[in-house]
């Protein structure tokens, strides 16, 4: 008589599991790159957000600023002097990365471009942002109403 052949359990052995936890490995390891890649992504964006939120706070308190100066005084590329009426005095100075604006003992700052310069072209400020790696630059022209409307009239 021939002898009973024993039939192994079906099940997993050992190299099928160490397989199965390699790749549970790998999915863990890229799922944690995504994740981590997504929250430095949306980081980006918010800081990016609020630099444009600053810089276009800070050019709608030019622009009131400049329309309606009586006389305009660039220093240095760096420094615009506005005088206004009742001998009110505005400093505009652009440090760094940022802008600041004072009038007699209050400040102000916001986040701006860096190596931002002020140019003065006849009734106009220009406001010059040079090209970096996160902006492509460009010029930014703020007329001055007063002295626009004392050319025309002349």
């Amino acid at each position: 008589m021939n002898a009973p052949i024993r039939c192994r359990p079906r099940g997993f052995v050992r190299i099928e599991l160490i397989g199965a936890i390699i790749l549970l490995g790998v999915f863990f390891l890229i799922a944690g790159r995504l994740f981590h890649a997504t929250f430095k992504l949306a980081q980006g964006v918010t800081q990016s957000q609020d630099a444009v939120a600053s810089l276009d706070s800070a050019l709608a308190v030019l622009r009131a600023d400049v329309s309606s100066a009586r006389t305009i005084d660039i220093t240095s590329p760096q420094t615009l002097t506005l005088t206004l009426d009742g001998d009110r005095r505005i400093v505009w100075t652009v440090t760094g990365a940022s802008a600041a604006r004072s009038e007699g003992d209050r400040a102000h700052r916001w986040a701006f471009p860096s190596g931002a310069t002020f140019i003065a072209d006849g009734p106009a400020v220009v406001l010059t942002i040079p090209k970096s790696k996160t902006t492509d630059g460009g010029e930014i022209r703020i007329t001055n109403q007063l002295k626009l409307l004392t050319d025309l009239t002349k």
